[in-house]
């Protein structure tokens, strides 16, 4: 799964790189964070769906949201 911050899906590059994944056999999934708290629930989305890998797109402040909602879904499966 693929998670973006919301500007992120105006730029040309980003539709392009996940398009030419896709051409190429990927399934790729791609969810959007519009504000702080947003990737909490994309990443619990993402490990039910069983994805096995996550990448992340944006700012400083995405990576972190997204980060602490991993690190806090590590928690609850131990």
């Amino acid at each position: 799964m693929l998670i973006l911050h919301g500007k992120q899906s105006l730029n040309e590059d980003v539709r392009d790189a996940v398009a030419d994944k896709r051409k190429q056999g990927w399934e790729l999934d791609v969810r959007l964070t519009w504000e702080a708290g947003d990737a909490q629930p994309l990443v619990n989305e993402a490990l039910a769906a069983g994805h096995r890998h996550i990448v992340a797109g944006g700012g400083d402040g995405t990576l972190r949201d997204i980060a602490e909602a991993l690190a806090l879904a590590a928690t609850k499966t131990r």
